[in-house]
C-alpha cells in the first residue's frame, strides 16, 4: 500500500503537478524519500503507475524525494491521462508488477529511471528496437567506464548476439543478434542480470564518494572577481580564504609548538601573503588545483586497482550452478555456498574454490599459486577460484565461497600494498615528507625575495607545489608494480616493500628442501631437424604447461640464447600443440598414458609426424643456482646462506648454489641475533625463507621475501609472499625494485625543475604568483599525464625474434632410437 487511508491517498494526488520537465511530478517524503522504510512504498507506487497504459518512464530521485512520470507519447488529453494516473495510484489492489523482477533492486538506489519496453520494464532505456539490432542506453554506463566495458564484454557473450559495440560516450550498447536464437526480451533481462550482479573487484574496490567543489568554485569565481574586476570582492575572498584554511592554521600552530616547520607553516605563511598583497586569484587556484587533483588521486587509483586486479586475478560476474533439472543458472559468484554444483568449460574462470566432480581438462592456476602453465585434473583434485580452464570441461563442488577463496586472500594482500597513508596536508603522507624538505628553503628564499624585491615576489617564491605531482605518480606507480608483481607469482603486502628492495644490499637465504630440489635439464636430443629450432619449438610450445620439464626447456634454450616464440596454445590433449609456419607442432609424452611422466622423455611432432625427441635427467646442481648466480650479480650486493644444519651440510649446500658464505647449525633465534646484528653494521638486509616458520628474522629484515605461499597469513610479518617456492622471482622481484625508485626519482626531479625555475623567475624576471600556480599545474598534469599512459600501457609478452621457416619433413621418424 502506498497510502494507508483514502484521504492519505487524495492527499497525494493532490501533488501531481501537471507536465513538470516533460511528465507529471509527485514529491513525497515518506514514500519517495532516502528512508529505508520507503523502499517498500516506492515499489508499490511505481506497481500503480506502470498500470496506466501510456506510462513511458518513471524517474525517482530519492535525495529530492521525487518522481517524474511520463507518458511515452505527448497525450491528446492530458486530462484523461491524468485521471487515469489518480485512479491507479488510489487502487487497494496488491497487483504485482509481473515481468518487471528488476525494481526491488532499482528502489534501493539513490536515484533511477525505469522504463516500459512493450510487456518488459527495465532500468534499461530502449532507443532502437530493429529486427536483428537492439540499442540500449543506462546511465551507469556513462559514469563507470570500467562497468560499460565489462557490459560490452558480457553482453558479447550471450548466445545469439554476434556483435557489440560501445557508442563513443560509452553510455549507449549497440547489439546485433540473431533472431531465431534470441528475442529481445530476452536480452533485456540478460542485461539487467548482468547490471545486476557487478564484478567481484566492483565490489571490493568500491569507487570512491564524490568529492564536493562547492566551496573551491566558489573561492575561484570570487577570487577572478575581484582581482579582475570587482576589487570590492576582496573582503568576502579574504573571509573564504581564511575560512577554508582553519584546520592549517590549527596544525602549523601545533608545528610551531613542536618547532617544526612543515607544509601547514608554508601554506600558512601563503595565505598571509596572500592576505598582504591582495592575489586572491593565484590562491583560488591554487586551492582548487589541490582539491581537483586530490580527487583525481582517489578516482584513478580506485579505478586502475580495480582494473589491474581484475586482470591480474581474474573472476567471473556469474556463475552456472547446476539444478536438479539439469539446467544450468547463473548466479552471481558472491551467492555461490559449499555445496553448490558450478559448471566451468573451456575458456571460463573457476569461480570458487572446490573440487572437481566430474569431467576433466586443463586448468591455469599460475594466478593464484604462481608458477605459470597449465595442468591437468581429474575428478577428485582441488580448484582454486580465479584458474582458468583450458581445455575440458569440468563439473566442480564449491569447497568454500570467493570471499574466503585464496584470490581474496591476494587481492586483500594487493589493496594493502597500494594503500598509502595519507598525509595531513597532502594526499599521501610520503608526497607530504618529500615535499617538506623544501619548506625551510623555499621560506628563506622568499624572506630573500622580500627584502631585494617586493611582496609580490615572495609570494611568487611561496606558490611552487612540490607534494601534489609525486603524491599521484607514486600511488600509481605502486599499482603497476604491484601488478607486475602479481603477474609473476609474488604477492606484495607493503606500500614501503618497493623502497625498501631498491636499498637492499645483503641477501639472506634461509635454508629449506626448495633450495636443495635438483630440477631437470635437457640430457639428449635427438632430431633431424637444426637441435637449435628443434629445441626452440618445444620450449615454446611447452612452456604453457607447468611442468618440470618445460623449465628445463627454457633453461637449455636461455644457455644457448636461444629466444622463445610467443605461439599461443591451440590443443592441450595429449600434450600442447601451437602453430608455426603454418604446421601444427605438437609436444607430447614420448610413451603416452593417462598421466604425464613429468620427467620421461617428449616427442615433437610437425603435422602428426614425430621430427626429434628430448630426454631429461636430474640436474647436477640445484635449480637455485642459477638465481644465486643472478643475484651476486648485483653490484654491492651479498648473498649468505643461514642453515639449521651442521656446518658440513650447509657448507655443501653453499658450494652447490655458488654462495661464497653461510653459517651453519643456526636455531630461530640466532638467525633472528644475525640479523639484528646486520642492521646494527648498516646493512640492508633482505631475509628469504618461510616466514611462518622464521617470523621473528624475517621481522628483524629489512624487508622479508617469504617462501610459505601463504599471503593472508597473519603469523607471517614477510613485506612479499611467494605463492610458488621459486628463488629464481627475487631476482626479478628486486629488479621491478629498482625500477620503481628510479622512476620515483625521475617524478620528483620532473616536478622540482620546473618550480626551480619559477623561483629563479620570480627572481629576475618578475613572474607573478598567478604564473608560478599555473606552471606548477602544468607539471602535475604532465607527470601525471606521462604515469598513467604508462599504466595503462600494454604488457610485452615474450619477444617473437624472426625464426627459420620450418624446413619440409620428407621421411617419418619411426622411433627414437633411429634418430640422429
Amino acid at each position: 500500500m502506498i497510502a494507508t487511508t483514502p484521504e492519505r491517498r487524495a492527499e497525494l494526488v493532490e501533488r501531481l503537478v501537471c507536465w513538470k520537465d516533460g511528465g507529471v511530478m509527485v514529491r513525497d517524503d515518506r514514500l519517495l524519500g532516502p528512508r529505508e522504510e520507503a523502499d517498500r512504498a516506492s515499489l508499490r507506487f511505481l506497481e500503480r503507475a506502470f498500470r496506466v497504459p501510456e506510462v513511458g518512464s518513471v524517474a525517482v530521485d530519492r535525495d529530492q524525494a521525487a518522481a517524474w512520470i511520463r507518458p511515452a507519447r505527448v497525450p491528446g488529453n492530458p486530462a484523461g491521462f491524468l485521471g487515469k494516473l489518480a485512479a491507479a495510484l488510489r487502487a487497494d489492489d496488491e497487483r504485482g508488477l509481473g515481468s518487471a523482477t528488476t525494481l526491488p533492486r532499482a528502489v534501493r538506489l539513490r536515484s533511477f529511471t525505469v522504463y516500459r519496453h512493450g510487456q518488459m520494464l527495465s532500468t534499461c532505456e530502449v532507443l532502437a528496437d530493429r529486427p536483428g539490432w537492439l540499442r540500449l542506453r543506462h546511465p551507469t554506463l556513462r559514469s563507470d567506464p570500467l562497468l560499460a566495458q565489462r557490459f560490452e564484454r558480457m553482453m558479447a557473450a550471450v548466445p545469439g548476439v554476434t556483435r557489440s559495440a560501445l557508442s563513443a560516450r560509452g553510455s549507449v550498447l549497440g547489439l546485433r543478434y540473431d533472431r531465431g536464437v534470441i528475442a529481445p526480451p530476452r536480452l533485456l533481462r540478460m542485461a539487467e542480470e548482468v547490471l545486476d550482479a557487478p564484478a567481484w573487484w566492483d565490489r571490493a574496490v568500491p569507487p570512491p564518494e564524490r568529492t564536493s567543489f562547492a566551496l573551491p568554485n566558489a573561492n575561484l569565481a570570487i577570487g577572478a572577481a575581484a582581482d579582475l574586476a570587482l576589487p570590492a570582492l576582496a573582503p568576502l575572498s579574504a573571509a573564504l580564504l581564511i575560512y577554508s584554511n582553519l584546520k592549517t592554521f590549527r596544525l602549523a600552530w601545533h608545528q610551531g609548538r613542536r618547532r617544526q616547520v612543515g607544509l601547514p607553516v608554508l601554506y600558512s605563511c601563503i595565505v598571509v601573503g596572500t592576505l598582504a598583497s591582495g592575489q586572491f586569484l593565484a590562491s583560488a587556484l591554487m586551492s582548487w588545483s589541490l582539491k581537483f587533483w586530490h580527487d583525481r588521486l582517489r578516482r584513478d587509483l580506485s579505478a586502475e586497482r580495480r582494473r589491474l586486479l581484475a586482470e591480474c586475478l581474474p573472476l567471473p560476474e556469474l556463475a552456472r550452478v547446476a539444478n536438479q533439472g539439469d539446467v544450468d543458472v547463473l548466479v552471481p559468484v558472491d551467492r555461490l555456498r559449499p555445496g553448490d554444483r558450478v559448471a566451468v568449460a573451456a575458456g571460463e574462470v573457476v569461480p570458487a574454490d572446490g573440487k572437481v566432480v566430474g569431467g576433466g581438462g586443463i586448468v591455469d592456476e599460475g594466478a593464484v599459486r604462481g608458477r605459470p602453465g597449465a595442468s591437468r585434473v581429474a575428478e577428485g583434485d582441488l580448484l582454486l577460484a580465479g584458474s582458468t580452464v583450458r581445455a575440458g570441461s569440468l563439473l566442480m563442488e564449491v569447497g568454500r565461497p570467493v570471499a574466503a577463496a585464496r584470490v581474496s586472500a591476494i587481492s586483500r594482500a594487493i589493496l594493502s600494498a597500494t594503500t598509502l597513508p595519507g598525509g595531513v596536508t597532502a594526499p599521501t603522507l610520503k608526497a607530504e615528507r618529500s615535499a617538506e624538505r623544501a619548506v625551510v628553503p623555499t621560506i628563506t628564499m622568499a624572506g630573500v625575495g622580500l627584502l631585494t624585491g617586493d611582496l609580490a615576489t615572495a609570494a611568487a617564491i611561496l606558490r611552487p607545489d612540490y607534494a601534489t605531482g609525486p603524491a599521484i605518480a607514486v600511488p600509481l606507480e605502486t599499482v603497476k608494480d604491484a601488478a607486475d608483481c602479481a603477474r609473476k607469482g609474488m604477492v606484495v603486502r607493503s606500500p614501503e616493500a618497493f623502497e625498501r628492495l631498491a636499498r637492499v644490499d645483503t641477501i639472506l637465504l634461509d635454508d629449506n628442501r626448495f633450495l636443495r630440489d635438483r630440477g631437470l635439464e635437457v640430457f639428449e636430443v635427438r632430431t633431424r631437424l637444426p637441435e637449435d629450432l628443434l629445441l626452440r619449438l618445444a620450449a615454446s610450445a611447452y612452456r604453457h604447461l607447468a611442468d618440470d620439464r618445460a623449465e628445463a626447456l627454457s633453461n637449455a634454450c636461455r644457455r644457448r640464447r636461444i629466444h622463445l616464440l610467443d605461439l599461443p596454445p591451440r590443443e592441450f590433449d595429449p600434450g600442447v600443440a601451437v602453430e608455426y609456419g603454418g604446421r601444427l607442432v605438437r609436444v607430447r609424452d614420448l610413451d603416452d598414458g593417462p598421466l604425464p611422466k613429468r620427467s620421461g622423455p617428449l616427442a615433437v611432432e610437425v603435422d602428426g609426424t614425430v621430427v626429434g625427441v628430448v630426454e631429461f635427467e636430474p640436474g647436477p646442481r640445484p635449480r637455485a643456482s642459477e638465481a644465486v648466480s643472478r643475484l651476486r650479480e648485483r653490484p654491492g650486493t651479498a648473498v649468505l646462506l643461514l642453515s639449521g644444519r651442521p656446518e658440513p651440510e650447509a657448507a655443501a649446500l653453499a658450494a652447490a648454489l655458488g654462495i661464497p658464505a653461510w653459517r651453519g647449525g643456526m636455531s630461530a633465534g640466532d638467525k633472528e641475533a644475525f640479523l639484528r646484528a646486520c642492521r646494527a653494521l648498516g646493512r640492508r638486509t633482505a631475509f628469504v625463507g618461510d616466514g611462518r616458520e622464521a617470523p621473528g628474522a624475517a621481522s628483524e629484515a629489512d624487508v622479508a621475501i617469504s617462501t610459505g605461499g601463504d599471503p593472508d597469513c597473519p603469523d607471517d610479518p614477510s613485506a612479499v609472499v611467494l605463492l610458488h617456492p621459486d628463488l629464481d622471482r627475487v631476482p626479478d622481484l628486486l629488479e621491478i625494485a629498482r625500477a620503481h625508485s628510479t622512476r620515483i626519482r625521475g617524478a620528483q626531479t620532473f616536478v622540482v625543475l620546473p618550480n626551480v625555475l619559477c623561483v629563479a623567475g620570480a627572481f629576475f624576471l618578475g613572474v607573478s604568483a598567478l604564473a608560478v600556480v599555473v606552471v606548477s599545474n602544468l607539471s602535475t598534469f604532465g607527470l601525471y599525464r606521462r604515469t598513467a599512459s604508462a599504466l595503462r600501457s600494454p604488457r610485452k609478452g615474450i619477444a617473437a625474434l624472426p625464426a627459420p621457416v620450418l624446413a619440409p619433413v620428407s621421411s617419418p621418424i619411426a622411433s627414437a632410437g633411429g634418430t640422429s
